[in-house]
């Protein structure tokens, strides 16, 4: 076992040492390496790799299927007003403003009844 992994280690190449290379080759080397693997991956993200899956979707092709299909079915069969009843928003409204009547909803009645239904999405 310890020669097959020893083989598999040697088939990576020579190893890259710092402390034998004043100037750095090491770590121009290791930010190379970086930016290919961040280039590659935004050309995954993109679509405009050079590989293109064609048995499956890959990529930003497959978040844009999850986000519009799986989880938009999701948040659709959702009721939104769900588990809120009139007397609710209302005295939600209400509270927010205090002893003067509100022409317009204010924000933090607003902001306090959506936290509560993202809340109900937290669940499973």
């Amino acid at each position: 076992m310890i020669s097959q992994f020893q083989s598999l280690l040697n088939s990576y190449g020579v190893a890259v040492d710092d402390q034998d290379d004043p100037k750095g080759a090491a770590g121009q080397t290791l930010l190379q390496i970086i930016t290919k693997f961040a280039s590659s991956y935004c050309s995954t993200i993109e679509g405009t790799a050079r590989n293109i899956e064609t048995t499956e979707l890959c990529g930003g092709a497959r978040i844009c299927y999850i986000f519009h299909e799986t989880f938009g079915r999701t948040l659709d069969s959702i009721h939104p007003l769900g588990g809120l009843t009139t007397l609710d928003i209302l005295t939600a409204i209400r509270n927010a403003t205090g002893p003067r009547p509100a022409l317009f909803v204010p924000e933090v009645s607003f902001e306090l009844l959506v936290k509560r239904q993202i809340r109900r999405l937290e669940e499973p």
